[in-house]
C-alpha cells in the first residue's frame, strides 16, 4: 500500500475476526511510502473482512 498524503495518517489493514476481535497491519508512512503489508489471524479466528484503516504517524 502507498500513503500518498501528508495529513499526519497512515494507511493499514484491518482485519475483523469471526468470533470477534481484530487484527492490523502496521502502518505505511510518511508520504510516497509504499511497502508490503498483511495481517494474520488465529486458525481458530479466522478473517471475516478486511479494509484499510488509518493510524496516526
Amino acid at each position: 500500500m502507498t500513503d500518498d498524503k501528508a495529513d499526519g495518517r497512515c494507511p493499514r489493514l484491518t482485519a475483523q475476526l469471526i468470533s470477534g476481535g481484530h487484527v492490523h497491519s502496521a502502518g505505511v508512512g510518511p508520504k510516497g511510502s509504499t511497502q508490503y503489508r498483511q495481517v494474520r489471524a488465529p486458525a481458530d479466528n479466522p478473517i471475516y473482512v478486511a479494509g484499510l484503516s488509518w493510524v496516526s504517524c
